[in-house]
């Protein structure tokens, strides 16, 4: 009875600044992943279009986490109003006109009066002008907004050049006939500034060292890492006859880093790791936290090669000291995006997925930066196939406080024969001649067409194998899978004994 007498502790006061920009950012976060005018990009798909100011920000590996990181980094967006469909419409036309119309004879037919020809259907725009003779900014905007307001959808969309001279009859160059003549470069008096097309993320970069995540003293970790780092150096810049065989140290370096697969009671292990290059951009680790729980990460950096292999590298080293340190799963992934950040590039980031498992109960957490689905399957259950966690923000593309709000923990329990497998984008992302993708939903159709095989390693080298198949070439990024199973001990009566298929243990604490 006592308890209920008590009196509560004082609740903290919350800044009201900081609730508003909490709440400010919430309505943003839904925005960007709801609202078509925030995810719009140019049509060639490389650039995404701040809604706000027209700007196209680099966005190669996708246009949502490049938002993120971008309206965490600035604050225009708290004081102005996003743009409606047809403006962004608008602003994709304009970035292509800028890059495009002095190299496209088609964008630069003008009568003699000056008006434009629309090269969307080959009429004589009343609005867009040249004024004294010249293409100005001015000008451009109307040009966009009449292709915006076209039935042209895209580019590929307009109308040839041979049709559009058949619809005039004009000649090719300026001459004297005074008939809508295509003007030269001369006639363009706009500039095109970096900040128009071109504008990619810097991540801030501090200017302190003293935050950073390091060790009481050197490690094995620190002094591969330092390996790595000379190695990488070396191979940037050397290209001799030695490179191959700088190449191939380094590749020994970075294996000997990632973690040997331990054994873990009730469970098995197994890891396909394949980079596209001798040295690459995927890391895995699996980790012991205390008696019972077991850390198991995936993560992905974007791009590949020795930039991306550096970056692995300083992630492996400080996810082994932070993990000495954190035992929470959120903790663990804001302390990761701390120390990540030191070493990304402009615009570059890393999708990772982690979970912690305890192998008493059978309990595991788990959540998603950036990272897709886990697959979970089980041939003894009625479902075959589950998808395991909430997408969240990727490491790297903002300040621990926001992503802390942005990752998602969820909750399952493992069974006895469940197959658990996490993977990254370069098994889904292979393509064929065709360019056709192999794609997640062939991921899961080979995964579940493997689940009577008892042995990890077998299922996920057999959805490597579909895959090449499928696409009939060597893959063109980084390859990794990682594969946990729930022994069955009704379902396997051999696993206290030691096979090919590496150390199996009695699975009763699971079960």
């Amino acid at each position: 009875m006592a308890l209920f007498g008590r009196k509560k502790p004082d609740q903290p006061q919350i800044d009201p600044e900081i609730a508003r920009l909490n709440q400010a950012w919430e309505k943003l976060d839904l925005a960007i992943t709801s609202n078509p005018s925030f995810s719009v990009t140019t049509f060639d798909g490389m650039h995404w279009i701040d809604p706000f100011s027209g700007k196209a920000i680099a966005a190669p590996f996708g246009a949502a986490e490049i938002a993120r990181q971008y309206f965490a980094e600035n604050d225009h967006w708290q004081r102005g109003t996003s743009k409606s469909a047809e403006e962004m419409r608008q602003c994709q036309w304009l970035l292509w006109l800028k890059q495009n119309i002095r190299s496209d004879d088609r964008l630069r037919i003008f009568s003699a009066a000056g008006n434009w020809m629309n090269p969307a259907n080959g009429v004589f725009s009343q609005h867009a002008k040249r004024i004294g003779g010249k293409v100005d900014l001015a000008t451009l905007t109307a040009m966009a907004a009449d292709l915006a307001q076209s039935s042209a959808a895209q580019p590929k969309d307009l109308l040839s050049l041979d049709d559009l001279k058949q619809r005039i009859g004009a000649p090719s160059t300026d001459d004297d006939s005074g008939v809508a003549p295509i003007i030269g470069e001369e006639s363009l008096s706009f500039t095109t500034s970096s900040g128009d097309s071109t504008d990619s993320l810097k991540a801030p970069r501090k200017t302190s060292t003293s935050g950073r995540l390091s060790a009481s003293g050197p490690t094995p970790t620190d002094s591969a890492v330092g390996s790595l780092r000379s190695l990488y150096q070396k191979v940037a810049t050397d290209h001799n006859a030695e490179t191959n065989d700088d190449l191939d140290r380094a590749r020994r370096v970075q294996e000997n880093m990632m973690c040997k697969i331990p054994d873990i009671d009730g469970a098995r292990i197994a890891v396909h790791y394949k980079p596209y290059d001798a040295i690459g951009g995927d890391l895995y680790e699996i980790c012991q936290l205390d008696a019972n729980r077991w850390l198991f990460l995936l993560g992905d950096v974007t791009g590949h090669g020795v930039q991306a292999a550096l970056v692995t590298s300083s992630m492996i080293k400080a996810l082994r000291y932070i993990t000495r340190q954190e035992q929470d799963l959120i903790e663990i992934m804001c302390a990761l995006n701390d120390s990540a950040k030191e070493d990304l590039i402009s615009g570059q980031f890393i999708t990772v997925w982690a979970a912690i498992v305890d192998v008493t109960t059978g309990e595991m957490e788990t959540v998603c930066a950036g990272h897709h689905q886990a697959l979970l399957g089980n041939p003894s259950k009625d479902v075959l196939l589950e998808r395991l966690g909430k997408g969240g923000m990727a490491i790297g593309l903002a300040g621990s406080g926001i992503l802390r709000k942005q990752l998602h923990v969820e909750t399952y329990q493992l069974e006895p024969g469940d197959l658990l497998v996490q993977y990254t984008d370069g098994i889904s992302e292979m393509m064929d001649e065709a360019r056709e993708e192999f794609g997640d939903f062939r991921v899961m159709g080979a995964f579940v067409s493997h689940l009577d095989h008892t042995d990890p390693q077998e299922v996920i080298d057999g959805m490597a194998a579909i895959a090449e198949l499928f696409t009939g070439q060597a893959p063109d990024d980084d390859v990794t899978l990682l594969a946990l199973k729930v022994i069955d001990p009704e379902a396997e009566p051999n696993a206290e004994s030691d096979d090919d298929n590496g150390p199996v243990i009695d699975g009763s604490e699971l079960a």
